[in-house]
């Protein structure tokens, strides 16, 4: 017996849905119960592991496959979003990407809901403005402390002092790298995304 191709569909909410998988009916009643709330409550069902074709290993994506890109997925920084730099929540996003890439080769980029959501309501250039915003302003916080704690120590307080340097510099480096990962968004948006608005 041939193993199972698979093909996916996305909802109003970005989510993608596998066609194949065995509980499909059942899976896709629930994306529309959650995206009926607005909510999020039905992606932790969005997975491989109840599927009979994957316990078979029956899929077009072998078990162990699926298991290593799960594994990437939750554990690494392979698949992220393109946009805003966060991890990927739903293992099918990343196997829609992948399948289209193999199969036909083009290039579907991972994009989270959230994402997603700002494409479609063409919100995305203010909910990055107002990140960039914030992260900015934690970030000049984080300086403000380094600087605060070097010119103005107390030796009656170093150990606080260096505890609150180490601290703010751990911040500020965290907050750099989502500041430069957030503007590799940015760009991108503007490369593809924006391009294509304009030639509409």
């Amino acid at each position: 017996m041939g193993f199972v191709e698979p093909t996916f569909e996305i909802d109003k909410k970005g989510r993608v849905i596998c066609r194949q998988h065995t509980n499909y009916d059942y899976l896709k009643q629930l994306c529309e119960k959650a995206a009926a709330n607005n909510s999020y409550s039905c992606d932790v069902s969005l997975t491989c592991a109840t599927c009979q074709e994957y316990l078979n290993d029956n899929c077009y994506f072998t078990k162990s496959d699926i298991d290593k890109i799960e594994h990437d997925r939750t554990k690494t920084k392979l698949f992220l979003c393109k946009l805003c730099g966060n991890r990927i929540h739903r293992i099918w996003t990343v196997l829609y990407s992948l399948y289209n890439e193999i199969k036909y080769d083009v290039d579907i980029p991972l994009i989270c809901c959230s994402c997603y959501d700002s494409l479609k309501s063409n919100s995305f250039m203010e909910k990055y403005k107002r990140r960039s915003y914030s992260i900015k302003f934690y970030l000049f916080l984080s300086i403000l402390i380094i600087i605060d704690n070097l010119v103005f120590i107390n030796p009656l307080y170093t150990t606080f002092s260096i505890i609150n340097i180490f601290f703010a510099i751990t911040c500020a480096v965290i907050y750099g790298r989502y500041l430069k990962r957030i503007k590799r968004g940015r760009d991108y948006y503007q490369k593809y995304f924006l391009r294509k608005e304009n030639d509409q």
